[in-house]
C-alpha cells in the first residue's frame, strides 16, 4: 500500500510518524488492488479516447465511495430473506451456487491485502473533523494534504 511505504520512506528519514502525529480520516477511501486493474482495464478499452488515468485506481476507488459500495462491493451477495419475501428481486435470474462460490473466492483474493494492512492502518484512523474543528475553535493552523496521485 502506498501510504504505508510513504511512511516508512519518512520514517527512514529521521521523520517520527506515529498515530499521535499523523491522523487517517476513518471515513477515508482506500484504493485497493482492483481499483488499480479496473482503472487500467477501463483505461486500456477506450483506444484511442484514453483520458490518460495514472492507472492507479483513484478514479474507481472515488467512484466506490461515491456510491457507497466500498469496500462492500467485494463482498459475494445472494438476496437475503427479506428481499426473498418482498420478492425485490423478483424476475432477477439467481445465480448458481458454483458462480456464489467462485464470487466469494474472488471476493476472499481481493479482501486478504486489505486484511494485511488493516491492524498497520487502524491506529492512524480517528475521527480527524471532530480534531479540525477544534482546532479551529482554538484558531490553531491547520495544513491539509488532499493530493490526486
Amino acid at each position: 500500500m502506498a501510504l504505508l511505504s510513504e511512511i516508512e520512506k519518512v520514517q527512514a528519514q529521521g521523520v517520527g510518524v506515529t498515530p499521535e502525529s499523523l491522523k487517517i480520516a476513518e471515513n477515508a477511501c482506500l484504493i485497493l488492488p482492483i481499483h488499480s486493474k479496473l482503472d487500467q482495464a477501463a483505461e486500456a478499452l477506450r483506444g484511442t479516447g484514453k483520458i490518460g488515468t495514472t492507472g492507479r485506481g483513484i478514479g474507481p476507488a472515488y467512484e466506490d465511495k461515491a456510491g457507497r459500495r466500498a469496500p462492500a462491493h467485494l463482498r459475494p451477495r445472494a438476496p437475503g430473506p427479506r428481499e426473498a419475501k418482498t420478492g425485490s428481486d423478483a424476475g432477477a435470474p439467481q445465480p448458481h451456487p458454483r458462480s456464489l462460490r467462485h464470487r466469494a473466492d474472488g471476493a476472499r483474493r481481493h479482501l486478504k491485502p486489505l486484511a494485511e494492512v488493516t491492524p498497520k492502518l487502524l491506529p492512524y484512523a480517528a475521527p480527524v473533523w471532530r480534531i479540525l474543528e477544534k482546532a479551529r475553535e482554538e484558531n490553531r493552523r491547520i495544513l491539509f494534504e488532499g493530493a490526486q496521485e
